[in-house]
């Protein structure tokens, strides 16, 4: 009996209870954001991006070092809120690359 391919699978194994495995079902997802329509989700990005444009300028404009900090913690939350409507509107998996490597590899030997 040839020991390779038993490691070989056991070790993939072994790497594959590793992995994660994002979806949009793991997503936090605001209860106003799941009524929106299409065009409803893609305004609403577009009103963030353009609140973001603006803190950016205020951002420039501040002079203390607190207010430069409030403003870059808004930022980061209001991307994350874009980031989550895009996600929405997306309505697709995200399957990692490694994932993908791995489940292209399991085919090939298998």
């Amino acid at each position: 009996m040839n020991a390779k391919p038993v490691l070989l699978l056991l070790s993939l194994g072994f790497f594959a209870c590793f992995i994660s495995f994002p979806t949009l079902a793991d997503a936090p997802v605001e209860d106003n954001v799941t009524t929106l329509n299409k065009a409803d989700l893609e305004a609403k990005i577009y009103a963030l991006t353009e609140r973001i444009e603006l803190l950016k300028d205020a951002k420039k404009q501040a002079v203390d070092r607190e207010e430069k900090r409030e403003i870059r913690h808004e930022i980061r939350d209001i991307k994350k809120e874009a980031k989550a409507l895009k996600q929405q509107a997306s309505g697709g998996i995200y399957i990692g690359s490694g994932v993908l490597i791995v489940a292209l590899l399991l085919i090939l030997l298998l």
